[in-house]
């Protein structure tokens, strides 16, 4: 009896216990970055194009550029004299702790530890999504807190989504990581740091404030038109579902949006032309000459982890040479049926996710908000989304996690206290894993 005892106590702590999760975190980050640093391609670090955004951005904020009065800086180089009055307009507050690298350690120490900074926030990232799984799937499931939390950053941090941040990282994964923090700080009852959090990460990226406010907006309106009143503010987070509360929360939406749109009418009135492309432009209805926009299909490449188009030049991703047709052919098939594969995988996790988020009232307000949001963004914005492959679809790495992760939820016939449910839940992760690495490989040079 006492034997049984100290082996629960043991059982108990090893499958429950947030030290022994966090711990795996780390060991899983540590492992899969060696991994893909000896194995991938392109590696692990900075792409050629980041490394000269970072600098960029870092050597106006050092030589005092004159925008940087307006809270701007600039990805174009700082030495380009043709154009000086020419900026591509990003937040400086986003490079200041590569400008305190640079001051402190001076260009070596930059060089050497900048690229990992990436890495860090990329885990925390995880981290953070994988609790915030946590909290949603710990009730009801016969999996325990550990297996969730580590089955949850496996996938994430290995998905393509999340592979391409590493070697050139965008400012929306700082602005996802604060929105899923506020989430977990919402859920933990904290609802003014929460909210605080959530300003300053929408700081990062305007373009989200404006869709997950229209959100919320829109909301609110239709709440007080209908009578499902007390239903649809289940959507805003907890704590901030009265009256006033709630337009509290909708007019912090409305900050980013607004010190952008100041910032930029500051520097036209100064005479500065924005390098940063248009509304139109972006949407892909500016003229008929924009030759990136393939249509609705064309922005849901996300769905596939990496561009079909890589598949036919294998000269690119391989040591294959095209006059090699045979291998090239081989080479090719392989690569399409892997991105098929994975493009099946995000279909399965947006089936789940949208039955999930469905019958689960008390969770709407974590679920349906980011997924309404990233939908609205790809189904307007069609040509943004299908250029920046590599940026935007980051957002889309929570929908994939917790959409393949409610599989188990609520298909009861899959969360059993059965070793064999278990086996299967082991054995369709570690699937989804392989071929997230897998489509990591067939990454571009442009990311």
């Amino acid at each position: 009896m006492i034997k049984n005892a100290i082996y629960m106590k043991f059982l108990r702590i090893f499958l429950e216990d947030y030290r022994i999760r966090f711990s795996s975190y780390i060991s899983i980050w540590l492992i899969y970055l060696f991994f893909m640093f000896k194995s991938s391609l392109r590696g692990i670090d900075w792409l050629p194009f980041q490394e000269e955004r970072v600098r960029s951005s870092v050597n106006h904020i050092i030589n005092n550029s004159p925008f940087i009065k307006f809270g701007i800086t600039s990805w174009l180089p700082f030495d380009s004299s043709a154009e000086i009055n020419k900026v591509y307009a990003v937040q400086a507050h986003e490079y200041l702790h590569y400008f305190a690298l640079m001051k402190l350690g001076g260009e070596d120490i930059f060089s050497l530890i900048a690229p990992h900074i990436d890495k860090v926030i990329i885990f925390f990232l995880s981290s953070i999504v994988a609790e915030v799984c946590v909290k949603i799937f710990d009730k009801n499931n016969n999996l325990s807190k550990n297996i969730i939390g580590i089955s949850s950053f496996l996938i994430f941090c290995t998905l393509p989504f999340t592979y391409r941040m590493l070697i050139g990282s965008w400012q929306d994964v700082y602005c996802l990581l604060f929105i899923y923090l506020s989430f977990l700080l919402f859920s933990s009852e904290k609802k003014k740091l929460g909210l605080l959090v959530l300003i300053y990460g929408l700081l990062w990226q305007y373009h989200w404030s404006v869709f997950l406010g229209l959100f919320y907006l829109l909301t609110y309106i239709y709440s007080k038109l209908s009578y499902s009143k007390n239903k649809l503010l289940m959507l805003f987070p907890p704590g901030l579902r009265s009256r006033n509360k709630s337009i509290i929360f909708i007019f912090a939406f409305s900050i980013s949006p607004l010190i952008n749109l100041s910032q930029r009418i500051l520097l036209n009135f100064n005479g500065y032309t924005l390098a940063n492309s248009g509304l139109l432009y972006r949407i892909g209805i500016n003229n008929a000459n924009n030759w990136h926009h393939g249509g609705l299909i064309s922005a849901f490449q996300f769905l596939g982890g990496n561009r079909i188009t890589l598949c036919i030049q294998p000269e690119i991703l391989s040591n294959l040479n095209s006059s090699n047709i045979s291998l090239a052919q081989i080479f090719s098939f392989n690569c399409i049926l892997s991105i098929l594969s994975f493009a099946l995988f995000s279909l399965i996790s947006i089936f789940s996710y949208s039955i999930f988020a469905k019958f689960k009232k008390e969770l709407s307000w974590i679920l349906i908000p980011p997924a309404f949001a990233f939908f609205f963004f790809v189904f307007i914005f069609q040509q943004n989304n299908a250029t920046h492959l590599q940026g935007y679809s980051i957002y889309f790495a929570p929908i994939f996690t917790i959409g393949i992760l409610s599989l188990f939820h609520q298909f009861q016939w899959l969360n059993k206290k059965h070793l064999f449910s278990h086996i299967f839940f082991v054995i369709f992760v570690s699937a989804i894993v392989i071929t997230n690495i897998r489509v990591n490989f067939l990454t571009g040079i442009n990311g």
